[in-house]
């Protein structure tokens, strides 16, 4: 055999003697069974995996909160003194409650409070004063304030388990308010599982499209109620003349 030949096979001999002893050692295994390398999750697999539900508040955490409902704030009938805390409202007061019910579909000047009311009801700053639907057993809920956050409408029931503060309080936004709920947790109405009502202001666009427009039409940054009274007059008007008839 010429000597070029041997060059050109010994290293093909070499190659495949080479495989033959790597594959034997990948596919033997202690037990005799061929290994098998794990492959990553389909995208198939995945999307057929079934959603993870979201943490759920510690049933014991949940059980330190006394229930307060809304009717239960207030005195009902109203007697001639006017709005009165129940009893249980006042022993509570500074206690942990957990209240259940629905965000008001608006938009707080102060971005740590939501409106929270029995039923669902939707309420327009731009109107306050001059017509209020809310009911009197509305409830302001603080949340823990973040930057650049704050509360985003929900459109189902909600439990918020907190402090209860009682007794009137001027508000950012010129409502008074006569109950509070410093929220700790909030979850689903239905369930225990956690939310988190707080989102990025810039992802609002309804927000965002109310601040624009509040501050066109009011410049000064004020609600219209609370603009300063100006001393300055209203102009009077020329009386008319007749003109005279000629003689």
């Amino acid at each position: 055999m010429k000597a070029s030949t041997l060059l050109l096979v010994c290293p093909l001999l070499m190659l495949g003697l080479c495989g033959w002893m790597s594959l034997g050692r990948d596919s033997a295994t202690p037990g005799g069974t061929p290994s098998q390398t794990p492959r990553s999750p389909s995208a198939a697999a995945l999307a057929s995996a079934p959603p993870q539900s979201p943490p759920a508040l510690d049933p014991t955490v949940a059980g330190t909160y006394e229930t307060l409902a809304f009717q239960e704030l207030f005195v009902s009938p109203v007697g001639p003194r006017g709005l009165e805390y129940t009893a249980k409202s006042q022993r509570l007061a500074g206690q942990k409650v957990k209240m259940t019910g629905h965000m008001v579909r608006h938009y707080h000047d102060d971005p740590r409070v939501f409106l929270f009311t029995a039923t669902p009801n939707t309420h327009d700053q731009r109107e306050y004063m001059l017509a209020d639907s809310l009911p009197v057993s509305l409830v302001h809920v603080f949340l823990e304030a973040r930057p650049g956050q704050a509360p985003d409408w929900r459109p189902r029931s909600i439990t918020v388990y907190g402090t209860l503060e009682t007794g009137p309080q001027q508000e950012v936004d010129g409502r008074v308010s006569h109950v509070r709920l410093h929220a700790e947790h909030v979850t689903e109405g239905a369930t225990t599982n956690l939310l988190e009502l707080r989102r990025p202001i810039v992802l609002q666009r309804n927000r965002m499209k109310a601040g624009q427009t509040a501050a066109t039409t009011n410049p000064g940054g004020r609600q219209p109620h609370l603009r300063p009274r100006t001393d300055t007059p209203f102009p009077q008007s020329k009386p008319t003349q007749t003109p005279s008839s000629s003689s």
